[in-house]
């Protein structure tokens, strides 16, 4: 991200025009492809958003079946751990740290809305209108995160910068 000279915000790399005050913005081609993430970059930023969807599902659709085959180790976010594992492996570039803080970062804020979801409504359904509020929840929640994996990781394929929507401000 480049600083505007006039008023000091940031612009994207693909801007020519500062989005706030409309001052134009000259570059220095050299600086400007410097800065571009190469091709293992964005695979590997693509691959720390696309690494949670395996753990979303397990949490998600098939946590009945694991429960019954490991007990109580299925609750074990893997939506979290093997991201943040080749995440910790790719620390040596700025672009994919990015990335990667914003993987862990919505799925941390996911797993939570899951397990939300699953013991709060536990406690709360009674009753036909209850159940269909339960099932709504939980569709949007679960197919809202997957929505918004895919989303992400199409962005870090083409050098966005990978932000949910949905985060807890870091920076």
């Amino acid at each position: 991200m480049e600083m505007c000279p006039v008023c000091r915000t940031e612009i994207p790399v693909y801007e020519r025009r500062c989005q706030s005050c409309g001052s134009g913005v000259v570059r220095d081609a050299d600086r400007l492809l410097a800065n571009t993430p190469t091709d293992k970059e964005l695979s590997r930023a693509r691959l720390c958003h696309l690494l949670a969807l395996p753990g979303m599902l397990v949490l998600g659709v098939l946590i009945e079946t694991a429960v019954d085959r490991v007990g109580i180790l299925a609750f074990v976010p893997l939506n979290l751990i093997v991201p943040f594992v080749f995440w910790l492996s790719t620390l040596n570039s700025q672009f994919v740290w990015s990335h990667g803080l914003e993987v862990f970062n919505f799925q941390l804020l996911w797993t939570l809305a899951m397990y939300l979801v699953w013991f709060s409504f536990d406690m709360l359904v009674v009753g036909l209108v209850n159940d269909l509020a339960w099932i709504f929840v939980y569709l949007l929640v679960l197919l809202g995160g997957i929505g918004l994996v895919l989303i992400s990781s199409s962005d870090a394929a083409s050098a966005g910068d990978g932000k949910y929507p949905i985060r807890i401000p870091i920076r």
